[in-house]
């Protein structure tokens, strides 16, 4: 199934001013890729509809986030949900992450035997699950949200983050290129020097569920 064939350049490539009026002079990339993904969106008119839906314990956030997920067809991102992913996911976040997990329950065993008596049982490894530090965190929910099908088909994004801290840890990136100056005495520097609203995955629609302590209870 193979045939030498000369190829024909058509007018369109022998008028291009030496590949100075190339789109992605290198081919498609990662970078270019994006690029290339977003454009076919545009003209195609496919926009991801991204959503927050926040509120206290109990208020019924993940039964709406369910609701409106299985509406548009678009992915459900729990805080649980996304745990488990980064853990089971084949990359550097998922090897750090899985590296951190390993290291909280070494904390737990150490600490479970400084406490422990002899009439306790043996604590089971694979029984503990460690809560992961906030800024791991961070990082596996802005991954998700910037995984192909979140940026293709948008997401609901259910209870996380909690504050602003959270907030600008995942909406938040670094500007490309920028310097920081040394900062004067006794002057703080501002936690978001430095860094700019990541436009393309922050929730275009914000859902705040309420409810009083009595229904909630």
């Amino acid at each position: 199934m193979t045939l030498n064939l000369r190829m024909k350049m058509s007018e369109e490539f022998i008028n291009l001013d030496n590949g100075e009026k190339w789109h992605c002079l290198g081919g498609i990339g990662e970078e270019t890729f994006r690029l290339l993904n977003e454009e076919f969106n545009m003209f195609r008119g496919l926009f991801p509809l991204k959503v927050f839906i926040g509120g206290p314990p109990a208020v019924g956030k993940t039964h709406y986030a369910n609701k409106l997920a299985d509406s548009y067809g678009i992915p459900h991102l729990t805080m649980a949900g996304m745990v488990d992913h980064a853990v089971k996911e084949e990359s550097n976040l998922g090897d750090s992450v899985r590296a951190k997990i390993e290291i909280l329950k070494d904390n737990v065993l150490e600490d479970y035997e400084k406490t422990r008596k002899k009439k306790d049982p043996d604590l089971n490894r694979d029984d503990i699950k460690p809560r992961l530090p906030e800024s791991v965190i961070c990082q596996i929910v802005q991954a998700r949200i910037e995984s192909p099908a979140c940026m293709n088909k948008g997401f609901i994004l259910d209870g996380f983050p909690k504050n602003q801290n959270n907030a600008q840890a995942v909406f938040y990136k670094p500007i490309a290129g920028y310097v920081a100056e040394e900062p004067e005495e006794g002057k703080t520097v501002d936690a978001l020097e430095g860094k700019e609203l990541h436009k393309k995955i922050l929730p275009q629609y914000t859902i705040c569920l309420e409810a009083d302590d009595a229904f909630l209870k």
